[in-house]
């Protein structure tokens, strides 16, 4: 009976602690890709500009939290909106 007791209490800690940390506010990205140049080439960007990513059109897009990679998606529309479709979510 004690060990069913310091069983549930273990719970309703784990339970409490999450509460505490349930509100906290994450940065989600949808990363579409990247392109690396040099300052030079930045600078001389203008209106109509155009910059090639390192992915296609029909590759998944990185899903961040806070800047860490948890997963891959999908651009979509949601209304006016643009949105995202997980594929992927966690460690695999």
């Amino acid at each position: 009976m004690g060990e069913e007791s310091e069983e549930t209490g273990e719970a309703l800690e784990e339970v409490s602690a999450f509460r505490q940390i349930e509100g906290l506010s994450l940065t989600f990205t949808a990363e579409l890709g990247r392109h690396s140049a040099p300052l030079k080439r930045w600078l001389s960007l203008g209106v109509g500009s155009q910059i090639s990513l390192d992915r296609s059109w029909k590759d998944p897009l990185n899903l961040r939290l806070n800047g860490q990679l948890v997963g891959h998606g999908r651009v979509v529309l949601v209304g006016n909106q643009f949105g995202v479709v997980v594929d992927q979510w966690g460690k695999r």
